[in-house]
């Protein structure tokens, strides 16, 4: 089975720990970073910076699928709509050796 094509929005803290989480679980090939505040070419754990966030939609023929590894969750969401408006389908990427407590309780806001 083939790996799913990621493209990671965000290079910082947070996008580091992403797409380390996402080669780990097996099952993602990132493809590439989107950030505004690293030039194109550079490399972040292995992964080469593309284009500044704005260039999303220009990715979507090379990636499968799109995740947005920024810690502000305003930012987030605005990324988030402007990648759903791309077209792209969304990630989820969870760490293989992350748990889950035993005492969490799953909580749905009320809408």
């Amino acid at each position: 089975m083939s790996k799913i094509r990621l493209l990671v929005v965000g290079a910082g803290g947070h996008g580091r720990s992403v797409v380390e989480a996402a080669e780990l679980s097996g099952q993602f090939e990132v493809v590439g970073l989107l950030d505004d505040s690293l030039p194109a070419g550079d490399r972040v754990v292995g992964v080469t910076v593309l284009e500044p966030v704005v260039s999303m939609a220009h990715h979507r023929v090379g990636a499968d699928q799109a995740i947005v590894a920024i810690g502000n969750n305003t930012v987030r969401e605005k990324l988030f709509q402007q990648l759903a408006a791309a077209g792209f389908d969304w990630a989820t990427v969870v760490h293989p050796r992350a748990i889950v407590s035993p005492s969490a309780v799953f909580w749905v806001a009320e809408t």
